[in-house]
């Protein structure tokens, strides 16, 4: 989940900001927008390898007819991969436009985080820990 908070707003820098503040609120904008897209927050009962953020806000959500919808980031077979899911969702838009924009949009950002993940865990450690410490 901090990869992805990390890789999101940097790989989609040019359209989309990310605001995380000390109450453990995280808001994504689309770059000029001062009304958030989405407003998630940590959710306080997540473990090590189960992290939920809450969707509690933004555009994008319909929070009052789905007040439990959250991302859900889980790690499986001993920390080897990493699932995401959203459950309990709600869009604002109309079903039939959320699935041919948003759902399309979250699906591509998804993948390209996946391949992220991947070129990830392929580096050497080396150049890992340069690339930490740069």
């Amino acid at each position: 989940m901090e990869e992805y908070l990390r890789w999101l707003p940097k790989t989609l820098r040019t359209i989309l900001r990310c605001e995380v503040t000390d109450d453990n609120l995280v808001s994504f904008y689309l770059r000029l927008m001062s009304k958030p897209l989405l407003v998630l927050r940590l959710d306080e009962h997540g473990t090590d390898q189960n992290l939920v953020l809450k969707i509690v806000g933004g555009l994008l959500a319909n929070v009052e007819e789905s007040p439990n919808g959250r991302l859900e980031f889980r790690e499986v077979l001993q920390g080897q991969s990493v699932m995401s899911a959203i459950h309990d969702f709600s869009p604002s838009l109309p079903w039939y436009l959320y699935n041919i924009t948003q759902a399309v949009a979250h699906l591509m950002v998804m993948k390209a985080f996946g391949h992220h993940l991947r070129n990830l865990c392929d580096r050497p450690p080396k150049l890992e820990q340069e690339l930490q410490a740069a």
